[in-house]
């Protein structure tokens, strides 16, 4: 059986990630607005236009990255052993938290490219500044669900807040 302290750090990044989520939510919408819908709209963005967009890619790349260890905290609280992030949603999946590796994979890529790869050219910028804008609603659904199962199936509400 699990330690009480894994209890109470599922809890804690459960209740972090839903802040996080909360965060990715606003930056969504403020620039959702401003989106641009060609390369060239994206070339003439003013700067702070284009500060929206990053802010938007940070706190995607964040709340992806917490989701991640919230998992392996859940993981870890079920006394589940896995060795990579697959198993690991393979094992979280037949514990009743069904969560895409193919939709995963294509949220780290996304991530991993506006984070670390920051796009040089304009057609690469579009391209991931597009990608991120068709998977964030993918990921704030994932934090909802992730939400739903810790507080049904580990049968804790980290704090009662909704994402």
């Amino acid at each position: 059986m699990s330690e009480p302290e894994d209890r109470d750090i599922v809890i804690e990044e459960c209740r972090n990630l839903i802040k996080a989520a909360g965060h990715l939510r606003y930056s969504f919408e403020g620039a959702a607005e401003r989106l641009p819908t060609d390369r060239r709209q994206l070339a003439a963005m003013s700067s702070g236009d284009l500060e929206r967009l990053d802010a938007l890619a940070i706190r995607f790349g964040r709340c992806q990255d917490m989701a991640a260890s919230t998992l392996r905290s859940i993981a870890t609280y079920k006394d589940l052993s896995v060795d990579s992030f697959p198993r690991l949603l393979d094992e979280l999946r037949r514990n009743g938290l069904h969560l895409a590796v193919e939709d995963w994979s294509r949220m780290r890529k996304v991530r991993n490219t506006v984070v670390h790869d920051y796009p040089k050219h304009v057609d690469e910028l579009f391209e991931a500044y597009e990608d991120l804008v068709k998977l964030t609603p993918l990921l704030m659904s994932s934090v909802e669900r992730i939400h739903e199962y810790v507080i049904s199936d580990v049968g804790i509400d980290p704090a009662g807040v909704t994402p």
